[in-house]
């Protein structure tokens, strides 16, 4: 109790199971979670993508009400950032939560990564710019930054794509 914040249920679940499982997941480990912490949120499904069928279908399976904040990854379009595309993607998600009466809870991204290098070559400029506008565009969504989270990991899941966190100190790997 207390020690655990924020709870999400199987990361990317679309890669191994379908969205009823989850749903009926969800709706077992919801109440106990909130037995044992009641401040605790759970979020979900946050899908790889942001996977519109998903989200739909675990609000008719019953889970949507069970979470306190919708989760997504928003990778899509390898790397690229259009204003038009996540706009039609999030629209479609608040229409969803505003059908089922949860129009008013917030919308986390709690996973996304930009890699800062391309073909073996450091593009640290593009980096920052890619994770600049990623920002303003889910913040005019009502995604705040501090429920917009990125992923830098060169030792694991990416081995074979370094990842690195540009400063005016220089490149990290991260």
């Amino acid at each position: 109790k207390g020690r655990v914040k924020y709870w999400e249920l199987i990361n990317e679940p679309n890669f191994s199971t379908n969205p009823k499982a989850y749903a009926d997941l969800v709706k077992q480990v919801a109440p106990l979670i909130k037995s044992i912490d009641p401040a605790a949120v759970l979020m979900g499904p946050d899908t790889c993508g942001i996977n519109v069928g998903w989200y739909e279908e675990i609000y008719k399976q019953g889970a949507g009400k069970a979470l306190g904040a919708i989760s997504i990854h928003d990778y899509e379009g390898h790397d690229g950032v259009d204003w038009w595309h996540w706009s039609a993607k999030m629209s479609a998600i608040r229409t969803i939560m505003t059908k089922h009466g949860d129009a008013q809870k917030p919308i986390w991204q709690t996973e996304r990564c930009f890699f800062g290098t391309y073909g073996n070559l450091h593009q640290g400029i593009a980096q920052a710019a890619r994770i600049l506008l990623q920002r303003d565009i889910l913040e005019t969504f009502g995604v705040s930054n501090d429920h917009n989270n990125h992923y830098y990991v060169g030792v694991t899941g990416y081995n074979d794509i370094s990842a690195f966190v540009f400063t005016q100190d220089g490149p990290f790997p991260a």
